[in-house]
């Protein structure tokens, strides 16, 4: 369990003090050490992924990341922000309406520069909107070589694109010298790959994004007007996140802890709620309590049959002390996921066909992250393989008469597992036929759902189960982040009677 903050560790004084945009350690020193930019990961590590991301890139080259902007759901009333992912992890600034630029050059003092866009402090708007960190913190805390305002963006980006890429003819200089084959080959693969690189423009412009007067709409006219091919730069960036740092792994740790005591107080609770909503708030109340910014995502709460549907998010169901419910849920801790699932039953008691099914799922599970190790030399494609392959025998134990396509189009339809980051589904430019590596987290969750069919016993028809956990993956073992979360039949009884 993570240790929650005291009055007394917090050393609030009643003075002023200087504020930011978000916690840094003069503002926050009861939250950070004196060297991080975020709650547990350090200026010098930001600096060093950046450093990475502009070493796989070819000399001459600009990488353009747009952070978030602000959302709104009415008239005035806006969403919480939430940072664009590869963004934070290559920055660690967390307001909306700011943009990273990179440059590689030879002619630069360290071979490149970072130069970020950002809002100006403005103290009428700061009244209504609260402090932001300014073009003088963002030089002070954040490492960058500039920062300028976010309204000179087009402006200084107009420059780049013709120091760097115009001749003095008009020739596009970052084009003209490479081969026609690679240029094609560019041209077909907007670098899916990481490989065989070229100098250019790196920037993801998602047509979602193309709206008036956005920065992406700009920069996209200004690469059509320079007659400029962009280059995918997620691909480099998620390649970077897929390895998680001893410092990432420690936050995706906590924010696990956070997760598992809530999965079981929540279960401790559930024999007293009578309503799906009531689990959810429950769940929610015990991972904010404990320091979790907010929940990962929207989480599954679904009773009895309601669990048939994968991504069902109504929570709006009586629930009965007969019933399964399934939680997929998980924390978002210091801006780092953590998603579980559990199934039990919100009596406390396991009925035969419930426990039946639910171990055979278990064991699946148990057998699959056996084998989330480097050694191992599988990827999570295969581990799914085995999965279905694995509960399908299962199922024949339990004396079931059903096929490997049963079990692949209907019983088991999703996937057994995903990358985990700061996105719940982390680096999806990432493949998962990978092989797995030390260092990475994965999710293995896998599951049945049995349809109101007469090809099943009615015992089992309604049933949903999914069992869920966050695995490091590490050299010769895997290591569990969720063990403490209870998923064992006798467990569960245990943690439910109280």
């Amino acid at each position: 369990m993570a240790q929650l903050i005291t009055p007394a560790d917090s050393q609030v004084d009643s003075g002023p003090r200087e504020q930011f945009g978000q916690p840094l350690p003069k503002s926050h020193g009861h939250l950070m050490a004196p060297n991080e930019l975020t709650p547990g990961i350090t200026a010098e590590e930001y600096a060093t992924r950046r450093r990475k991301l502009i070493e796989k890139l070819p000399t001459n080259s600009l990488v353009i990341v747009f952070g978030s902007r602000l959302q709104f759901k009415a008239t005035h009333v806006f969403y919480p922000f939430h940072q664009d992912s590869n963004f934070l992890y290559l920055t660690g600034f967390n307001e909306p309406d700011a943009v990273l630029v990179m440059e590689k050059s030879e002619h630069l003092a360290d071979g490149y520069r970072s130069t970020l866009f950002a809002l100006p402090k403005d103290p009428e708007v700061e009244k209504w909107e609260g402090p932001r960190t300014g073009l003088e913190g963002i030089r002070t805390w954040f490492g960058m070589d500039q920062a300028f305002t976010y309204h000179s963006f087009e402006q200084k980006l107009t420059q780049l694109l013709q120091e760097y890429f115009v001749g003095q003819q008009g020739e596009r200089a970052g084009y003209a010298s490479q081969p026609l084959q690679s240029l094609l080959r560019t041209i077909k693969n907007p670098l899916y790959t990481t490989e065989d690189t070229m100098p250019g423009v790196y920037v993801d412009i998602p047509d979602d994004q193309l709206v008036y007067r956005s920065p992406q709409a700009m920069v996209k006219q200004l690469l059509d007007q320079y007659r400029l091919i962009p280059h995918k730069v997620s691909p480099f960036i998620h390649e970077l996140r897929l390895i998680k740092s001893p410092a990432e792994l420690a936050v995706l740790k906590q924010s696990s802890d956070i997760s598992n005591e809530a999965f079981r107080r929540t279960m401790q609770e559930s024999t007293q709620s009578t309503t799906e909503h009531q689990i959810m708030t429950t769940f929610t109340y015990h991972c904010c309590r404990q320091g979790a910014e907010e929940l990962a995502y929207v989480p599954v709460v679904a009773g009895g049959s309601n669990a048939l549907a994968l991504h069902y998010v109504r929570n709006d169901q009586r629930v009965s002390p007969q019933d399964f419910v399934l939680l997929d849920g998980g924390a978002s801790y210091r801006h780092y996921a953590s998603d579980v699932t559990r199934t039990w039953p919100i009596g406390g008691t396991f009925s035969p066909a419930q426990a039946d099914l639910y171990q055979a799922v278990l064991n699946v599970q148990k057998a699959s992250i056996a084998q989330c190790t480097e050694a191992t030399r599988v990827s999570l494609n295969y581990i799914h393989f085995r999965s279905a392959q694995m509960l399908r025998q299962e199922l024949l134990n339990l004396g079931w008469d059903v096929s490997q396509k049963e079990v692949d189009s209907l019983l088991y339809p999703h996937h057994v597992g995903h990358y985990l980051g700061i996105d719940v589904h982390d680096t999806l430019d990432v493949s998962r036929n990978l092989e797995l590596q030390a260092g990475m987290v994965v999710t293995i969750e896998p599951g049945v759902y049995v349809p109101f069919d007469d090809r099943f016993s009615s015992h089992f028809q309604g049933l949903g189960i999914r069992i869920e956990d966050n695995i490091e993956i590490g050299k010769t073992e895997p290591h569990n982040l969720n063990e403490s979360a209870p998923k064992e039949i006798h467990e569960i009884e245990s943690v439910c009677r109280g």
